[in-house]
C-alpha cells in the first residue's frame, strides 16, 4: 500500500512540474515590476556648476514623443509647463555620478544656487550649495504636481551630496535671501501663518523659526 502511494505522489509531482502547476510564490516574486514599462523620462544636458571646473549637473525630465520635455501632468489635461523630476551630478575628476533624490516620482519646482549672484557679475562666487523646492504629492487635488501644491525646502552641497530636508509642507515660499555667507533667511507660509526661518547652511539645519508680525487684518 505504501509503495503504491509513493508511486502515485511521484507521478502527480511529475505531472505538476510538466504543466507548470506548482504552488506560486507571492505576487511579483522574482519579477521586475518595471519590466515592459517604457521609459517616460529623459536625462537633460549637463551644465557646469558655477565656479567649478569639475562638476556638472543635469535634469531628469518627463519626455514627450517628439523628444520635448513637458510638465508632469497627472491627468493629461493639457498643462505643459516646464518640469524637472530630479538632478544628476557628474564629478569629472572621479567620473562618478550622484542622483539627488531617491525617486524620480517627485517634482523640483525651483533650484537656487547659493550664494546667489547678480546676472552679469564679473566675478561671481563659486556655488557652495543648491536650495530646492520639491513637491512630493498632489496636495490640492488638481492632479498636477506644481507650485500650487505644498512643498519641501531642501539643501545639497555643490556636488549633489549631503541632501537635507529643512522645511516640510510649506504652502508657499515667499522669499529666500542670504543674510551672510553661511546664513539663509526664508519667509514662507504654513498652516495659515507666515514664518521666518533662519538656516545655518554649513550645519544644514534650521536654527530658528518665528512668526511674522501682523501687517493688518486684510493681509494674510
Amino acid at each position: 500500500m505504501h509503495g503504491n502511494g509513493n508511486a502515485s505522489k511521484t507521478i502527480l509531482m511529475a505531472l505538476l512540474l510538466a504543466t507548470g502547476c506548482t504552488r506560486a510564490g507571492p505576487p511579483g516574486a522574482g519579477q521586475n515590476p518595471d519590466a515592459g514599462s517604457p521609459p517616460d523620462k529623459e536625462l537633460g544636458a549637463f551644465e557646469p556648476v558655477r565656479g567649478t571646473t569639475y562638476l556638472r549637473v543635469a535634469p531628469i525630465r518627463p519626455s514627450g514623443r517628439d523628444g520635448k520635455s513637458y510638465s508632469w501632468n497627472l491627468s493629461s489635461s493639457g498643462h505643459d509647463s516646464f518640469a524637472t523630476c530630479n538632478y544628476v551630478f557628474l564629478d569629472l575628476n572621479t567620473e562618478t555620478f550622484v542622483r539627488l533624490l531617491p525617486t524620480n516620482a517627485w517634482r523640483v519646482v525651483s533650484r537656487t544656487e547659493l550664494p546667489e549672484t547678480n546676472p552679469g557679475a564679473s566675478d561671481p562666487p563659486s556655488t557652495s550649495w543648491f536650495l530646492y523646492e520639491i513637491v512630493k504629492a498632489d496636495t490640492n487635488g488638481d492632479r498636477v504636481l506644481s507650485h500650487e501644491d505644498r512643498s519641501t525646502l531642501a539643501l545639497s552641497n555643490a556636488a549633489g551630496g549631503d541632501y537635507t530636508e529643512l522645511i516640510a509642507d510649506a504652502d508657499e515660499v515667499h522669499t529666500k535671501v542670504m543674510k551672510d555667507p553661511s546664513t539663509l533667511l526664508v519667509i514662507y507660509r504654513k498652516d495659515g501663518k507666515s514664518r521666518l526661518a533662519r538656516i545655518d547652511l554649513k550645519a544644514r539645519q534650521v536654527v530658528n523659526t518665528s512668526e511674522l508680525p501682523s501687517f493688518g487684518p486684510d493681509v494674510r
